[in-house]
């Protein structure tokens, strides 16, 4: 089993995606209700994913007053091969060394090609956001659709 309680499968499988792809979408919400969708780096340390924000950003206003969020990850275009995850927010002072080291190892040829030094990125993004799953929302469009086994759609992340 994993956090997201069910059987990994290898195609469609959520942890897969988490440690492969490079941009989650997360949603906020913000205080007049509306939606707040933006496109961001992320790294999963196998039971959060961590991300880090300019500290007067949308979205870490929005999870100062609200903490669910919602995240999306994958490809629309591959018959809406797409994982949605209901997750839950917080806003630690620091990330620990490990994450901060991961993050730093996932982006550099990024942060390269931008022309910014890790230095520079943290000064820059120097908000951690720590974001812990609470459940998975599998979509699949036309072709085979994969349902976790033995589980309804929207299962509990941590049971």
């Amino acid at each position: 089993m994993n956090p997201f309680g069910h059987r990994a499968r290898p195609a469609r499988d959520p942890l897969r995606r988490l440690d492969a792809e490079a941009v989650v979408w997360l949603a906020t919400v913000g205080a007049d209700g509306q939606p707040h969708l933006v496109p961001t780096w992320f790294s999963w340390d196998g039971d959060v994913l961590w991300l880090y924000s300019k500290p007067g950003a949308v979205k870490v206003r929005n999870i100062r007053r609200e903490r669910r969020v919602r995240l999306a990850l994958g490809d629309a275009l591959d018959d809406f091969d797409v994982q949605l995850i209901d997750a839950v927010a917080d806003l630690p002072g620091a990330a620990p060394n490990a994450v901060a080291e991961r993050h730093r190892r996932k982006y550099a040829r990024r942060l390269r090609s931008l022309g910014i030094g890790w230095d520079e990125y943290l000064a820059t993004y120097s908000q951690p956001m720590r974001i812990r799953p609470l459940r998975y929302l599998g979509w699949h469009g036309r072709g085979p659709s994969w349902q976790p086994a033995a589980a309804p759609q929207m299962t509990p992340a941590l049971a």
